[in-house]
């Protein structure tokens, strides 16, 4: 249980924690990532009661049909969050191309495996985008604030996701495959991701938040 909590819940909440001192001084950009970051730690709370539920009650642990939230809500969150910070015409229609391209795929998954199967080739096509989406946004943000990226809070949040999307989606890709003829490589991968990877990137946004509280706003290159 320790473990499970340095794991998964210690630098998410580091971060829930320097959003919710800085929330009055963020902009709409970052309070976006702050509404996606709550949306996140509750979907990992609930998604603990459920398997506990399910334990305590010698029943299959499933959780995959409460788990495909992520895959359809994250994606459009982010992708929101990108057309926010752009404030470009071509990457807002950019985007809803790539929503509509995550939910028919959902559609095509559910009707081919249920509900009770994990949207795999939603959540990989979902981190294949948001590659696309945030190695856009920084090469243009890196191109507007070459100088002093550093103090750049979105800069921070947008590499975090492009680390964690580009690491994570030939693991997605492969969760199936692994999890049937690998399990061992597949735990070891899981909490890779989930303990290493994941981590980078609610650290990068505990950054980007931080930058927001401790520094002068003279110093905060503006989002």
């Amino acid at each position: 249980m320790i473990n499970h909590f340095f794991r998964d819940w210690l630098i998410p909440l580091i971060a829930l924690i320097n959003g919710i001192i800085g929330f009055r001084k963020f902009n709409p950009a970052l309070r976006i990532y702050f509404y996606q970051l709550v949306f996140s730690l509750l979907v990992l709370f609930f998604s603990y009661l459920i398997t506990s539920w399910q334990l305590n009650h010698q029943q299959t642990v499933n959780n995959h049909w409460f788990m495909n939230i992520v895959p359809l809500a994250e994606p459009c969150w982010l992708f929101y969050g990108a057309a926010k910070v752009s404030k470009n015409r071509k990457m807002n229609t950019l985007m809803q191309l790539f929503i509509l391209c995550i939910f028919s795929t959902a559609i095509y998954e559910y009707s081919l495996n249920g509900v009770y199967h994990y949207l795999f080739i939603t959540d990989t096509i979902g981190c294949l985008l948001e590659v696309i989406v945030y190695g856009l946004l920084l090469y243009n943000l890196f191109q507007q604030k070459h100088r002093n990226w550093y103090s750049s809070p979105i800069i921070w949040i947008a590499l975090g996701i492009f680390i964690y999307a580009a690491c994570s989606t030939p693991y997605i890709s492969l969760f199936a495959y692994l999890s049937k003829y690998f399990p061992k490589d597949n735990h070891f991968l899981y909490v890779f991701i989930n303990g290493i990877i994941c981590n980078i990137r609610y650290l990068f946004l505990s950054l980007a938040f931080g930058l927001v509280i401790f520094l002068p706003k003279e110093k905060l290159t503006s989002a």
